[in-house]
């Protein structure tokens, strides 16, 4: 997808239901035994790693309050190699390449999926020019094309819009385009400043309070349903959603001003391990089966993901979680841990 300059934005814009009964009520009882030993099996072979990944998190919300300077000495205090400090570097200069596309243009192949429309939304909404390319013609990309937003479907360089240049374009891609995309190659081949969606999810979210949602199942119904009680309690928020919402009609939910106090709802998708590009104040997690296997290889090796996604939860900050995962929040300090299920949960 393509941004076009349609003014200085500015980086204070930038973050501006069937139930699923399965997630409510947990897993059952065998699967129940399966996931606590693999998760007992994690915690076991593991607890040095949590901590080392403990005192990234509380580094990582030094950065954020100190800034980068700080973040870069207290890199050093932790041990840390030097590719702790060259993945900063690179965060650093996503954020400038996220900021660019805000003042100029950013495009989108793969615009039609439900992630990367709802971030194509954003943009949009933040006054900018977006175009993008998709495969096939689907009810949502004709919503976004009559919401202002440019698609085509064929992957054909001469259909990139004159607007994207490397000065003031954002391309944001999605895993699903094939390595042999005539488009996508030929942008890089030009030098475009090229973010995966989760990516620019992070840098989105990244300024602001941030309520992730994360679970092999459950993930939109939840989502969805924090997202329509901010809403509706009048709150200045915006949510990042997997799904169509049948009362907003739309994946992308908003309320109010953007502003320092703004709460960002965003699924927190294990897929490519995406959601580790997330730090929430406060996270849930609905369920963890065994998913997306091609990419984790094992259930123990997807399990020590969400382990490494409840740590990065901010100090202070508050983990919600099903009853029958509740074993990976173990030996992990420094969060308020509230579980809800019909079994044994507080909730």
């Amino acid at each position: 997808a393509s941004i076009e300059r349609a003014g200085d934005v500015g980086e204070a814009n930038l973050a501006s239901l069937k139930p699923d009964r399965a997630a409510v009520r947990g897993i059952d009882a065998r699967q129940d035994l399966h996931q606590r030993r693999l998760a007992s099996a994690v915690l076991a072979d593991d607890r040095q790693h949590l901590a080392r990944r403990q005192v990234q998190r509380n580094i990582g919300q030094r950065q954020h309050a100190t800034g980068h300077r700080e973040s870069r000495e207290q890199c050093g205090q932790s041990g840390r190699d030097g590719g702790k400090r060259d993945q900063a570097h690179a965060v650093r200069r996503q954020h400038q390449a996220v900021q660019a596309a805000i003042g100029g243009a950013g495009g989108q192949l793969g615009i039609g999926g439900i992630g990367m429309s709802a971030i194509a939304r954003w943009f949009r909404d933040a006054g900018l020019r977006v175009a993008g390319y998709d495969k096939t013609p689907t009810p949502l990309t004709h919503q976004l094309i009559e919401e202002g937003i440019e698609v085509h479907f064929d992957d054909k360089i001469e259909l990139i819009p004159g607007f994207v240049s490397k000065e003031k374009t954002l391309v944001v891609l999605t895993p699903a385009i094939p390595a042999d995309h005539k488009e996508w190659n030929f942008l890089k081949q030009q030098g475009m400043q090229i973010l995966k969606r989760s990516e620019v999810l992070g840098l989105l979210t990244k300024n602001y309070k941030t309520i992730a949602v994360a679970g092999t199942h459950g993930k939109t119904t939840t989502s969805s349903l924090v997202a329509h009680l901010l809403k509706n309690s009048g709150l200045d928020m915006v949510a990042f959603l997997g799904g169509i919402t049948t009362n907003y009609g739309s994946n992308l939910v908003r309320n109010g001003q953007v502003n320092d106090a703004t709460l960002v709802v965003a699924e927190a998708d294990e897929f490519d391990r995406s959601f580790l590009r997330l730090y929430p104040q406060i996270a849930i997690v609905t369920s963890a089966d065994a998913d997306h296997l091609d990419i984790y290889g094992d259930h123990a090796s997807m399990l020590k993901s969400y382990r490494d996604f409840i740590l990065q939860i901010h100090n202070g900050g508050i983990l919600v979680i099903h009853e029958s995962v509740k074993q990976l929040a173990t030996e992990i300090s420094g969060i308020q841990v509230i579980t809800y299920g019909r079994e044994s949960g507080d909730y």
